[in-house]
């Protein structure tokens, strides 16, 4: 793959993602902030999409490094954020805190609690197990390589719609710190399938940093977007 080429699809890719998020947001964010089952389905969506970009990123060359201790700490991470993200706005978070174990006995109480946040980990534990099986190494489509970065940054949109719809009921008075919570958690997250996509070693040269430049202005956007009233 060449990495001028890489990054200019990345740049694409960022570059429509940022108009994605300035149209589908705030329409998102009131999506979530409804604390309806439907949420599950629609992050569910986006989960899908972001399995098959990573499953395409991970074909473009060979990576044994992807089961790195901390890769795999970074996508366990990812798990556990989206597990939460769902349990949030579905409704499960709230129903937990005004549990009422008048109907609920104590077994069935602690069926609820366990099991069902245990169902959303497991199925977000999938992007781990991705990353730990062997793949063959297919030859360099820049359009699969769009559509997959494409779908990694609809993830990232999904994501920071669940966190804008969380700090707007907060109704915290200064924005600088949700901004910064939300930059830092999108950096950890989105920043590990942007270095499977443009390789350990080419990520460090100089042609892949508007690749990283972009990817930074799109997750800044983003979490600015999130606390914005």
């Amino acid at each position: 793959m060449m990495q001028r080429g890489a990054a200019l699809i990345a740049l694409a890719a960022d570059a429509l993602g940022l108009a994605a998020a300035i149209l589908l947001l705030p329409a998102l964010a009131w999506q979530f902030a409804r604390l309806t089952f439907a949420n599950s389905v629609v992050l569910g969506i986006f989960f899908l999409l972001f399995l098959l970009g990573i499953d395409v990123f991970r074909r473009l060359r060979p990576a044994p490094w992807l089961r790195d201790r901390r890769m795999l700490f970074l996508a366990g991470l990812f798990a556990f954020v989206l597990s939460t993200a769902v349990a949030y706005s579905v409704g499960f978070l709230d129903s937990v805190a005004n549990m009422n174990r008048e109907i609920l006995d104590e077994p069935s109480a602690a069926i609820y609690l366990l099991l069902s946040p245990a169902a959303w980990l497991g199925l977000s534990l999938i992007y781990v197990l991705l990353l730990t099986t062997q793949s063959e190494v297919r030859p360099w489509q820049p359009l699969r390589a769009f559509l997959a970065l494409m779908a990694v940054n609809l993830m990232a949109l999904a994501l920071v719609a669940v966190a804008r719809a969380f700090w707007l009921r907060l109704a915290l008075g200064s924005a600088w710190l949700p901004f910064l919570a939300t930059l830092l958690l999108a950096l950890l997250l989105f920043v590990p399938p942007r270095l499977i996509y443009l390789g350990k070693d080419e990520a460090a040269r100089l042609p892949a940093l508007p690749a990283w430049l972009s990817l930074l202005l799109f997750l800044g956007y983003l979490s600015w977007a999130a606390v914005l009233r």
